[in-house]
């Protein structure tokens, strides 16, 4: 009977689990100073077991997906962070010669400040309702 029971739950979990639905979220993300888009990187959604992520487009929008590209998430508050928000590298840079007489990497310039990588400290959070919805975010550029 106790076997019965166990299963009973688990096909319980499976269809709850099953049942829920994603919805759209989508957004734009911009600097507080300027108001001008932010025009790479990756903006992500997470809870302790659940992450949703999207590319940061040239014109700062993004759409969240987490199975695929722009298939919403379930309901419910997320941390959100955002990642790679760096300026290419030219490769033209001259790489620094360390004192082992090797060149040293050359660091990307960070576009952001770097509390945003972090949800401990990122500031920024999200409830999405049953309806999805839109979600913009202002970032600081970083300290100088």
């Amino acid at each position: 009977m106790k076997i019965k029971s166990y299963f009973m739950f688990l096909f319980i979990c499976v269809c709850f689990i099953g049942c829920s639905k994603n919805v759209g979220l989508h957004g734009k993300v911009t600097f507080s100073d300027t108001h001008e888009p932010l025009t790479v990187g990756e903006i992500h959604f997470s809870t302790p077991t659940f992450l949703a992520r999207a590319a940061i487009r040239s014109d700062g929008t993004y759409v969240a997906g987490s199975e695929k590209v722009g298939n919403g998430l379930p309901p419910g508050t997320y941390a959100v962070t955002i990642m790679y928000a760096e300026e290419a590298s030219s490769g033209n840079q001259q790489a620094k010669i360390g004192v082992n007489g090797l060149p040293e990497p050359v660091q990307p310039k960070q576009l952001i400040h770097p509390k945003y990588k972090r949800k401990e400290t990122s500031g920024l959070t999200v409830t999405v309702d049953k309806s999805g919805g839109v979600f913009n975010f202002e970032v600081e550029r970083p300290p100088k």
